[in-house]
């Protein structure tokens, strides 16, 4: 979103993640909420065991594919 917003040539506040991430007009981050460790990792090998479902991680300001 932020190489979008700054194409536009905007300025402004960004909420990401459903709001689990949130960051002020110069894109420092004001507000995290990262799902912990343990978690991420349980939901990972439930998705691995999924073959009809494509997943992705974010991870801090990175979408990894």
């Amino acid at each position: 979103m932020q190489t979008v917003i700054k194409q536009l040539g905007i300025k402004c506040p960004l909420s990401a993640f459903n709001g689990a991430l949130i960051l002020n007009e110069e894109g420092v981050q004001i507000y995290s909420k990262p799902l912990p460790l343990a978690e991420a990792r349980e939901i990972v090998k439930e998705l691995n065991d999924l073959t009809s479902v494509t997943w992705n991680i974010y991870s801090d300001l990175s979408w990894l594919i």
